[in-house]
């Protein structure tokens, strides 16, 4: 069995490494914990930044060569965002996130649709939960003033965590209404008694801890719908 990975930062195995205040890639990301565990071929295609526009490019051009029997997606944590610096300079004006909420819902659906009309079985992934306090000192780079005028935008910094739940959300219910498989990352989180000790300090990426929260959410869904697939490595 052949898998395509496809997402962003998040499945590229990107952390936040907090000694060196810089992004950068883990050994201990959830796809290197899954793929021993699988006798099939995983790839990834997941990139930083990506967002729904971006990887359905990247997915139609992968198909051209090559036709896995599913696709496993993960999305929205680049669609969801903004454009902090335009925003605390004008925090008065109108500002769109990268992709509108029903253009990402409909982006989703089409995927959906056009996966299943080619035989491939498509895997939507939702995502972990942020701690909106900590992004947003990260994204505002600690300076109080940024902070100041981005406030004047949000309101409150609690819109960002309700904010990122939506496009997540809407996930789970693309799944419900098109009978895709669905992994539901987010409740590994949510089951914790304090998920933020499983996020890096940017607030959004997960930690080395983190990664192993969704590859056991992954573990679990594999042993439901595809034990075929399993190797005899186990998480």
């Amino acid at each position: 069995m052949q898998i395509f990975l496809l997402g962003d930062s998040l499945s590229q195995g990107i952390v936040f490494d907090k000694a060196r205040a810089r992004l950068a890639l883990t050994r201990d990301s959830f796809y290197n914990l899954v793929k021993p565990m699988l006798s099939g071929e995983v790839i990834n295609l997941s990139k930083l930044g990506r967002t729904i526009s971006e990887a359905r490019k990247a997915l139609e051009q992968k198909l051209l060569n090559t036709k896995p029997d599913a696709v496993a997606i993960e999305l929205g944590g680049n669609d969801c965002d903004f454009d902090w610096e335009e925003v605390a300079k004008a925090p008065y004006a109108e500002h769109i996130c990268k992709t509108p909420f029903e253009q990402f819902e409909a982006g989703i659906r089409e995927m959906v649709a056009k996966l299943k009309s080619d035989g491939i079985i498509p895997v939507l992934m939702n995502l972990p939960p942020i701690d909106a306090d900590r992004y947003f000192h990260h994204f505002c780079h600690h300076d109080p003033e940024m902070e100041k005028s981005v406030l004047k935008f949000l309101g409150n910094v609690t819109r960002i965590y309700w904010w990122h739940e939506r496009f997540s959300s809407v996930v789970g219910q693309i799944a419900e209404d098109t009978g895709a498989k669905f992994i539901d990352v987010r409740r590994g989180f949510l089951y914790k008694d304090d998920f933020r000790e499983y996020l890096c300090d940017d607030g959004i990426h997960p930690n080395a801890a983190g990664h192993w929260i969704i590859a056991e959410r992954i573990e679990d869904f594999v042993k439901k719908n595809f034990a075929f697939v399993l190797a005899s490595a186990s998480l």
